[in-house]
């Protein structure tokens, strides 16, 4: 993992944000459940309030580890001393609790060229049941990236809404993360996680949302991530696991589409976030990109957000990776539906789209996008889902674009909805450039 130890909230975010250190949301202990994990490290995340330090027990040895404490009884933990492709089981004892809570932990490769490596995609958890968290555990990937809509902040019986104050955001957040079986699987996997409208403010919210600094705050509280943007912007960070590089973007702290703004002007990433993306990109050796964000990118429909939106700056970017034949996948979320594109643009560009939407959610628009007539398509689930991924890069001297990729849709009951194989082969430069049919319904190749 690329990322260095992660860093304490700064003095100004805590002193200028959340200066007002108001009770906690009902409830004394909330977890621990795995943050980011490295070939050599673990993270752990936790809501204890007055917990200073917790005793990890590993292979029958136990140590006394300190929380990082962020404020509000939120803290994290590092659990050093690991060895690189294991598995561990680390039993953590929080102070007053009777029982210890039970963490599977496997690490990473350290970065290389080729490995196999199985991870699971979704967003969009609304419902106080969820039942598809069961099926993410039994696939048992090595991590889980949340693409936003990660709770949802809702209109209160009374007035107000969760959205109009810290509390009321830690409230909601700290409710969701309470689900019986959304608990268990984060306690078996990794959880890298970006945001999207609902868990950052009101519905369809920009960079004009007046409480966007505190619900980064409240983001930070929530996720271990190994990064939060740059300086006191953004919540975007990168990760590695063995082949495989991983952008998660924020696709809301910078968003400024305004009907009111010439095209060339509207943006969804941003001057700054869009020059880390690049730079982050050709830095990399890893086999394969990814690109993952909240909103759909590469195609979109028009009821719905997405970079379209921001044509231009999407075309800019699009038009760059082509030159530099960069094998991206891209995975996104919002539209409550799940689908996978292969996309060939005409300037020579061919990739692949995810978008895994619903894991507890419905839209009265799925049988719109269903039936839409998208020959990039290769399927479409309209029932709560998550996406499940896996990569495997042979090792050298096989050609890295003879590495497989399978990319799976599974439903809340278990049943396999989709499946679709491919090689990296069919990523970057590859292919005969070709116009496609149907895409960009707001006139992205015009």
């Amino acid at each position: 993992m690329r990322a260095a130890p992660i860093a304490l909230l700064s003095v100004l975010s805590l002193a200028g944000v959340a200066s007002a250190q108001a009770s906690p949301p009902a409830g004394r202990v909330l977890g621990p459940t795995l943050g980011p994990v490295g070939p050599e490290e673990a993270w752990l995340w936790l809501w204890a309030p007055g917990v200073e330090a917790v005793e990890v027990a590993i292979g029958g040895k136990s140590r006394r580890l300190p929380v990082r404490g962020l404020g509000r009884g939120f803290g994290r933990v590092r659990v050093d001393g690991l060895q690189p492709e294991e598995q561990y089981a680390l039993s953590v004892r929080v102070p007053g609790v009777p029982a210890p809570v039970e963490l599977e932990v496997r690490t990473p490769p350290r970065p290389r060229a080729w490995g196999r490596l199985r991870f699971g995609v979704g967003s969009c958890a609304r419902w106080d049941v969820q039942p598809v968290w069961d099926q993410v555990r039994a696939q048992k990937p090595e991590f889980f990236l949340w693409l936003g809509d990660n709770t949802y902040y809702l209109r209160r019986k009374g007035g107000g809404a969760d959205w109009d104050s810290v509390d009321r955001m830690l409230e909601r957040h700290l409710r969701t993360r309470r689900i019986p079986n959304l608990l268990a699987a984060m306690q078996r996997m990794a959880n890298y996680a970006t945001w999207d409208d609902h868990d950052y403010g009101p519905n369809n919210s920009d960079r004009f949302w007046r409480l966007r600094a505190e619900a980064r705050l409240v983001h930070r509280y929530m996720w271990a991530n190994p990064g939060c943007g740059e300086g006191e912007e953004g919540v975007y960070f990168r990760f590695r696991w063995g082949p495989v590089e991983f952008f998660l973007t924020d696709m809301r702290s910078f968003k400024d589409v305004r009907k009111s703004l010439p095209p060339e002007r509207r943006t969804l990433f941003g001057a700054r976030q869009l020059a880390w993306l690049r730079r982050g990109i050709e830095e990399s050796d890893a086999a394969l990109k990814v690109v993952a964000g909240g909103q759909q990118l590469l195609l979109g429909y028009p009821y719905a957000e997405g970079w379209d939106q921001a044509a231009p700056e999407r075309e800019a970017f699009l038009r760059w990776l082509a030159r530099r034949r960069e094998r991206v996948l891209f995975l996104s979320g919002d539209i409550h539906v799940s689908e996978l594109y292969e996309v060939r643009f005409p300037f020579g560009l061919r990739t692949w789209e995810a978008t895994s939407s619903g894991l507890a959610n419905s839209t009265g628009a799925s049988d719109l996008i269903r039936l839409a007539r998208r020959p990039e398509r290769k399927w479409v689930v309209t029932v709560p889902n998550f996406v499940l991924i896996d990569v495997d890069v042979p090792a050298p001297p096989a050609p890295p674009t003879s590495g497989r990729l399978v990319v799976r849709c599974i439903d809340a009951d278990g049943e396999l909805r989709a499946e679709t194989k491919t090689t990296l082969a069919t990523f970057g430069g590859a292919g005969e450039p070709s116009r496609p049919r149907g895409v960009g319904p707001r006139g992205f190749f015009k």
